[in-house]
């Protein structure tokens, strides 16, 4: 915002332009896609309402998605209903939901498998490749929310065939609110029209006179508006320099580690997990339970150890710049309680 202040309308959108290639760029590498299948958005929600508004459905179509959803990723598709979707809730089993709960709700009018990656209520990371394989199996869409994920948990939408994903930076990606990514897998871009259209999508770049001709631009962008939020972006793109400059194994490495300590010092017997504990299943968020769990996280806050109430237990989700020390702090405050 400076830099507008300081030269007004003159060169800022190329310098800005550069900015928001790199940003898309470093994403890319995270989820092993090309800058040409990202479109930028605000958040999560853009990206689902995106793929959900402009399939073509059919009344008796069906759509399956699982209890552990986020809003984000449930209400764009039952906003559907009202053309006859139905939709097929898996139900979760032990804090989690596996390929063939989804596959068996699967038939011939399903067109879409939409799930996240990591629950937002208890850290359940997903098979993505097995769900992958289910797809294309039954000839279905896939698509992730992967709000919770990318950042911290490997994700490769080729290996596991995800056709679109969505998510927000926010969180894991370490940047400002107001700033996402809607990717598209690339064999996809031809076969699908954008439910809204602005000059950023528009083929010829910034245009300098009316006109009613929409060409729409080759790649993931058509499927952009107006303006981004260009400051948000410039904070992104310090956000991916931090995950890169560290490395996603590593990150990994050291929050496996954080929440493997944790379940290790956590002592107190009535202490529930709401998360399956196999590595497998495991991200960077566990989610445990007491039976007097609103006291527990009175005490919690009074100690100034944060956590989010979530799915009736609270959630725990340490990043790499959390220490052993304060996992240690939190376990001391369980046990004691």
């Amino acid at each position: 915002m400076m830099e507008r202040s300081r030269v007004g309308a003159m060169n800022y959108f190329e310098s800005w332009e550069g900015m928001r290639n790199r940003v898309a760029d470093r994403f890319g590498e995270l989820i092993n896609a090309g800058a040409d299948e990202l479109a930028f958005t605000k958040n999560t929600h853009d990206g689902i309402n995106m793929v959900a508004n402009m399939i073509q459905w059919k009344s008796g179509d069906n759509v399956v998605l699982n209890d552990l959803e986020f809003p984000a990723n449930a209400f764009p598709w039952a906003h559907q209903r009202r053309h006859g979707v139905e939709i097929r809730v898996a139900k979760s089993k032990g804090g989690g939901v596996y390929p063939e709960d989804i596959e068996a709700l699967v038939d011939d009018r399903t067109r879409v498998i939409a799930l996240s990656h990591v629950a937002f209520i208890n850290g359940f990371k997903q098979d993505l490749e097995a769900v992958g394989r289910i797809a294309r199996r039954h000839g279905v869409l896939f698509v992730v929310d992967a709000m919770q994920s990318v950042g911290v948990v490997e994700v490769d939408v080729r290996r596991a065939g995800v056709d679109f994903l969505a998510c927000g930076g926010h969180k894991w990606l370490l940047s400002p609110l107001g700033t996402g990514f809607f990717y598209v897998r690339r064999e996809l871009l031809d076969e699908f029209e954008p439910p809204f259209v602005g000059l950023q999508g528009h083929d010829s770049g910034l245009l300098t006179g009316f006109t009613m001709e929409w060409n729409p631009h080759k790649s993931a962008r058509k499927f952009m508006t107006g303006n981004i939020n260009y400051a948000g972006f410039a904070g992104m793109e310090r956000g991916l320099e931090i995950i890169h400059g560290i490395g996603l194994k590593r990150i990994m490495e050291r929050v496996q580690g954080l929440t493997s300590q944790l379940v290790k010092e956590i002592s107190n017997l009535g202490v529930v997990w709401q998360n399956p504990l196999e590595m497998k299943y495991r991200s960077s968020t566990l989610n445990f339970t007491v039976p007097e769990v609103d006291e527990l996280l009175k005490r919690l806050e009074a100690l100034k150890i944060i956590v989010a109430p979530r799915g009736g237990g609270l959630r725990v989700s340490p990043n790499f710049y959390n220490t052993e020390e304060e996992i240690s702090e939190l376990a001391d405050a369980v046990n004691s309680f």
